[in-house]
């Protein structure tokens, strides 16, 4: 019986030390440089997401939680700092390896779809197109990757005048100690 318990309480805590494969920290900016808050998000192994939003005085603004299935599509719940889901998004993706395209459906949270977002991936980076719930082009991005888990993202308003940056650094977590 002692032996089950031990064995027990060491696939526990295995299991719990594999529980958060990655952490991330975007920093968002503002057109000219000042930092508007910031984004942590914690993946798990399986590509599920927690995600905690700041603004630039430190306080919880909302999260989201991104559940993937086998396929690598996504789906987002967004909550605002009182816990009340604010709207959700859901991503296809037709890509292999991490490259391809992806297009993602933004709804509020009475299920009204309010926009979309079209993300092409390839080894540098991403490119992504957003588009109101009328399909005017509404913005986009264009994220570099730095190397060794950082990215620097370039967000731009429909007529491509530049309105702020994210910068992101990515930290994993392989194993348990």
């Amino acid at each position: 019986m002692k032996k089950l318990i031990l064995v027990f309480a060491t696939t526990l805590l295995a299991l719990t030390g594999f529980a958060q494969y990655n952490h991330s920290t975007a920093t968002y900016k503002n057109q000219w440089g000042q930092t508007t808050g910031t984004a942590t998000t914690s993946t798990d192994y399986y590509g599920n997401k927690t995600t905690t939003y700041k603004d630039s005085y430190g306080r919880t603004t909302g999260s989201a939680t991104t559940t993937t299935d086998y396929f690598g599509n996504q789906k987002t719940t967004f909550k605002d700092s009182y816990g009340m889901t604010t709207g959700t998004a859901t991503t296809s993706t037709n890509n292999y390896g991490g490259y391809g395209n992806s297009t993602t459906t933004y709804k509020d949270a009475y299920g009204t779809t309010i926009g979309s977002a079209t993300t092409n991936s390839n080894s540098y980076g991403t490119s992504t197109t957003y588009k109101n719930q009328w399909g005017q082009t509404t913005g986009s991005s264009t994220t570099n990757y730095n190397g060794y888990g950082s990215s620097t993202t370039t967000h731009k308003d429909q007529w491509g005048n530049t309105t702020g940056t994210t910068q992101t650094t990515t930290t994993s977590s392989y194993y348990p100690w």
